[in-house]
């Protein structure tokens, strides 16, 4: 047998809090393989990026961060990931121009992307642009709001 979907591993922590971690599970013949989503977290705030990251590691995803676009696209010769977090103001570069660009290549299209943003009023303002973002966060942002945000979208894109 041979089938591969998405599935969530659901653990109880010493406090009785259900904690789930989304997972993909292969199954070939008798072997299975477990491999955790993964997120690709684009910020220049290297405080933020440390943040996110320990956050969302620490709740069960695989985590690559990158503190300017070039290095993003530089990581991703190497990874596909499950989802994108994006800072929309990335130091000289902006971030819903690197979702557009995501957007428009066949390879990436299918992937959420989250963006997150200090600016005031963002959502409002980016309605009379097309910016192609799943969904937004405004800065600055409780740790609830992006667990729940990033679970969703990895749902839906299942």
């Amino acid at each position: 047998m041979n089938c591969i979907f998405n599935s969530w591993i659901y653990f109880v922590a010493n406090d009785n809090q259900a904690i789930q971690y989304p997972v993909h599970i292969s199954v070939i013949g008798s072997k299975q393989s477990f491999i955790l989503k993964s997120i690709l977290i684009l910020d220049d705030n290297i405080d933020v990026l440390e943040s996110l990251e320990a956050l969302l590691s620490g709740s069960g995803y695989q985590v690559f961060i990158n503190h300017t676009v070039s290095g993003m696209l530089a990581t991703l010769g190497s990874i596909t990931p499950d989802l994108f977090l994006l800072d929309v103001v990335v130091g000289n570069d902006n971030g819903s121009s690197v979702c557009a660009y995501l957007k428009s290549v066949p390879h990436y299209q299918h992937i959420p992307v989250l963006l997150m943003s200090g600016i005031v009023n963002f959502h409002i303002k980016s309605a009379s642009e097309p910016v192609f973002a799943d969904d937004y966060i405004d800065k600055p942002y409780s740790n609830e709001l992006v667990l729940e945000k990033v679970a969703e979208l990895l749902r839906l894109e299942e």
